[in-house]
């Protein structure tokens, strides 16, 4: 359609890449680096096309590898560290703030 707006290749290659590396710590300047964007730029049109900022969405690509891996068996403490996070209670954290209940009950409802 006309007035359709294509999303930059650039923003394409940092979700993927966010996809892939939300295990890993990553701030928003390391990242424009890795796709040769400044980091402003990079953290405006990501916004832009995503609707979400940079550090919402790896916050949701960890919560969906914890929620796999979680499900899968494994322990809090495991978790937490596969998904970037310092301690299983900053895992626990974040999982209330997005989801409103704890990984354990999160994951029994499923």
């Amino acid at each position: 359609e006309k007035g359709a707006q294509r999303i930059p290749a650039y923003i394409v290659r940092a979700l993927s890449y966010l996809d892939e590396h939300c295990g890993e710590r990553l701030t928003a300047a390391e990242l424009g680096a890795c796709l040769h964007v400044g980091r402003t730029a990079l953290m405006t049109a990501f916004k832009r096309y995503t609707g979400s900022t940079v550090g919402e969405y790896l916050t949701l690509c960890r919560l969906r590898r914890a929620v796999g891996l979680l499900s899968g068996g494994g322990t809090l403490e495991e978790v937490a560290a596969a998904c970037g996070y310092a301690d299983a209670s900053g895992l626990v954290r974040a999982f209330k703030r997005c989801y409103g209940e704890t990984p354990r009950r999160y994951i029994e409802k499923r």
